[in-house]
């Protein structure tokens, strides 16, 4: 059992639930295993968080102050080698109030997600799933009604001799409304550590792309992230990987065992001049006609993680988005974002 507590302050906004959400069940679920069981098979049912591969579909959505939860019947049966998760859940529908957060009836979630060896890599590994989601009056990508979508996808990753990778692909299709889907996604994160180096530089590259939409009324190209990860680019969690190509060079140092420095400059262009650009949870932030170009802008981020012992850390994070063509025709405006917490965690 988990509860949570979030607030916020010097909003002139209304808070979301994601923001403010006064006394809550973050988790609350019962594990059952066969007796005798060594860890292989069990069924865990109640409320509970879903992390998959490296979150670019299922994460815990770190950067509100909510995380994510799903009341779900969840089978997990794992070997030495390999790992299957099989689900059904629904994402807990948050209200701002004290235990008042609801089962979500308009959203139904199931999947199932494997990590196998890989097939290519003796030493790497390949996560290979199948998620499906059915909304109610869905509203996405210039589409509006119920939709049934289905994602499949592949993660390669790996590491060896200092180079390490993680490749993703992902193809969805199904309907919105009268719209059929046909969208997809390649993710990439590649880079090479000099461990003999004192400060083991890691130079890393991420490449992005994912499709958008290109005015057919009867199909919808917008890929949808689902439940992401939305500190994935920075953890000032400005864009939504939706109809976006992005650039990311980094460089991360470790001057002490307990301290590690992180470098990034990312770059960003719409893949479709015939759509929005996107911000969390998959909200467009222009409507796309209003909009000129396809640059969305770059951005420099700098993080600093201090690691004190197994238990506690202290992190501060800095980013500064520079708004590109696309954002400053529909009036936007370049970003800052600046945050210092600590953690402890047991």
């Amino acid at each position: 059992v988990e509860f949570g507590n979030s607030l916020i302050a010097d909003r002139n906004t209304t808070p979301s639930p994601v923001d403010e959400n006064e006394l809550y069940l973050a988790q609350g679920f019962i594990d059952l295993a066969p007796a005798g069981n060594k860890g292989g098979f069990r069924l865990r049912v109640g409320r509970q968080e879903l992390p998959f591969g490296s979150g670019r579909l299922v994460s815990l959505r770190d950067g509100p102050n909510t995380r994510l939860s799903f009341d779900a019947a969840r089978l997990p049966v794992s070997q030495e080698a390999w790992s299957v998760d099989a689900f059904v859940a629904a994402p807990v529908d948050l209200r701002r109030g004290v235990f008042d957060d609801r089962f979500n009836d308009e959203t139904t979630f199931w999947g199932l997600y494997s990590t196998l060896p890989s097939v290519v890599d003796p030493n790497g590994g390949m996560d290979v799933y199948y998620l499906g989601i059915d909304r109610d009056n869905r509203r996405f990508g210039g589409a509006l009604g119920n939709e049934t979508r289905h994602s499949l996808g592949i993660r390669l990753f790996g590491d060896r001799g200092g180079f390490d990778y993680n490749l993703e692909g992902v193809g969805q299709f199904g309907s919105v409304g009268e719209s059929s889907i046909r969208a997809w996604t390649v993710a990439s994160d590649i880079g090479f550590t000099w461990e003999q180096h004192p400060w083991k530089p890691r130079i890393g590259l991420r490449a992005n792309i994912s499709s958008g939409a290109r005015g057919d009324d009867r199909t919808t190209e917008t890929f949808d992230p689902l439940f992401p990860n939305n500190s994935y680019f920075s953890e000032a969690a400005v864009l939504s990987p939706s109809n976006l190509i992005d650039v990311n060079p980094s460089l991360t140092l470790k001057p002490t065992e307990k301290l590690e420095l992180l470098a990034m400059w990312d770059f960003v262009w719409r893949t479709s001049d015939e759509d929005a650009v996107y911000g969390p949870p998959g909200v467009p932030l222009f409507d796309p006609e209003d909009a000129t170009g396809r640059f969305v802008g770059h951005s420099l981020s700098a993080k600093g993680v201090y690691q004190f012992d197994r238990h506690s850390s202290l992190i501060l994070a800095y980013t500064h988005f520079f708004a590109g063509q696309a954002v400053i025709s529909t009036g936007g405006d370049d970003v800052d974002y600046l945050a210092l917490w600590y953690e402890f965690k047991f």
